[in-house]
């Protein structure tokens, strides 16, 4: 059902926002391989990633589809970190699109 919500969601906004979403997913999937957590902190540090308001909307558009999931940081209590879902795993996989294709 999570594919047929991204297929609606890609024909609905094709364009550059979706790009953007796609692009925040390989960059926080490939900063996970590497053992490396992300925040919203640092997807705002990545200018190309927008703004703080634009951000947040990007990473809850990813939730609302299932791609990430919202954990407690195990290295600070107050924070929580952006991990990819096996969805989303499976989609970059497939896609064979990676952060590193976007730079």
């Amino acid at each position: 059902m999570k594919s047929v919500k991204l297929f609606n969601l890609l024909r609905d906004r094709m364009n550059t926002d979706m790009l953007g979403l796609w692009f925040v997913l390989s960059f926080i999937q490939e900063r996970n391989q590497r053992g490396e957590e992300t925040r919203i902190t640092d997807l705002v540090q990545q200018l190309e990633f927008g703004t703080g308001p634009t951000v947040h909307r990007k990473v809850q558009d990813l939730h609302d589809l299932g791609l990430v999931v919202l954990v407690k940081s195990p290295v600070d209590a107050r924070a929580k970190c952006i991990m990819p879902t096996d969805l989303a795993e499976q989609h970059i996989e497939s896609l064979g699109w990676t952060y590193r294709d976007w730079e």
